[in-house]
């Protein structure tokens, strides 16, 4: 019996220490904006983070803000693609979607060319 009570107690305060962790991220911490529109994890776990000025990179100990890409504002990203070979594209409100490599990091005008808008209903 008395191991029981034991072993009762011990899981009941192994599961009350075990709490989630959350993580509070603002521009105070390097976050390029405080508005975020979402966020998607690539290819290579790095947490990416798009708002309404631009997007954050944040690899696990910093933050890389784009703001800018060939002296071209970013904007409002809205959404993103992950193609079958795990290319990540941000789709940005206006404008050429942004193709994320691992090191590069560009506009890109062919992904755009290959999808049909519907204009009728």
């Amino acid at each position: 019996m008395r191991l029981t009570i034991t072993c009762l107690c011990l899981f009941f305060c192994s599961t009350a220490i075990a709490q989630p962790v959350y993580e509070t991220y603002t521009p105070a911490n390097g976050l390029v904006d405080a508005r975020v529109t979402g966020m998607v994890q690539d290819k290579y776990g790095r947490l990416i983070i798009y708002t309404r000025e631009g997007f954050s990179i944040y690899d696990g100990q910093r933050f890389t803000n784009i703001l800018s890409i060939n002296n071209e504002p970013v904007g409002i990203v809205s959404n993103y693609i992950f193609l079958p070979d795990s290319t990540l594209y941000l789709v940005r409100f206006n404008g050429n979607p942004i193709k994320i490599e691992k090191d590069n990091i560009s506009y890109d005008s062919v992904l755009l060319k290959g999808i049909s808008e519907i204009s009728e209903v």
